[in-house]
């Protein structure tokens, strides 16, 4: 999805549930989709994740976000969050992992290529703590590959 898109949408989204002295704005995180800054009464999204991400995917995201707001400070991911992320219309998931979608992705390139060197060593690293912090992810119509 287009970011600037997804924070006009964010935007109104947040005016929508009442949180209109709230803001939404894009960050240069690469570990996680998006953050709850109750404090600044800010949401941020990861610029990149949301370029790689189509519109569905990114609405859940705000929505988490959002029910984050609303559950106030402290509540985590625990029972009031998960109530207000439901009614909302958010999967209420934690669904979005950059070590799950790293793994994923060279999973799906050794798949393709068992023959590559590369991808045994993007695995290798794809397994270990913390996440490499640099990638080149290159997107086709149908599929996503990460490379270290």
């Amino acid at each position: 999805m287009n970011p600037s898109d997804a924070i006009g949408f964010a935007q109104e989204l947040m005016v929508e549930f009442g949180l209109v002295e709230w803001r939404a704005e894009l960050d240069k995180a690469v570990r996680r989709f998006g953050a709850c800054h109750y404090s600044q009464k800010m949401i941020t999204f990861s610029n990149d994740l949301v370029a790689l991400n189509d519109q569905a995917c990114v609405l859940d995201i705000v929505l988490h976000e959002i029910a984050h707001a609303l559950a106030g400070p402290g509540k985590g991911h625990g029972p009031e969050w998960k109530r207000i992320a439901r009614s909302i219309g958010c999967s209420a998931h934690r669904c979005y992992s950059l070590t799950y979608t790293v793994g994923h992705l060279v999973n799906l390139f050794s798949a393709a290529h068992p023959a590559e060197g590369l991808a045994s060593e993007c695995a290798r690293r794809a397994d270990r703590s913390p996440v490499p912090t640099a990638a080149i992810v290159l997107r086709t119509e149908n599929s996503m590959l990460a490379f270290f």
